[in-house]
């Protein structure tokens, strides 16, 4: 049986990670009138958005710099990523 508790954590974590690996970059693509967002987050899922390969590389390492200070990696074996 699976903890309620485990999914609950790795939002909470990962909101951190990603809100201070991003918040000093000022890269925001607008949503719609009034919001503006550069990352979508459900579940293990990670969508960095911009209309430009450097920023989103920047934000890229940004993120990867954080996660490995909270001792988060990425595991090697699956690759997952992709450029659209």
């Amino acid at each position: 049986m699976h903890s309620i508790l485990s999914p609950l954590l790795f939002a909470v974590i990962i909101h951190c990670v990603m809100k201070n690996a991003l918040t000093n970059l000022n890269i925001d693509l607008q949503w719609a009138p009034g919001s503006y967002y550069c990352d979508l987050v459900y579940k293990d899922n990670i969508v960095l958005l911009d209309t430009l390969h450097e920023s989103t590389q920047m934000m890229t390492e940004a993120v990867e710099k954080r996660q490995e200070d909270r001792a988060m990696y990425v595991c090697g074996k699956i690759q997952k990523c992709g450029l659209i």
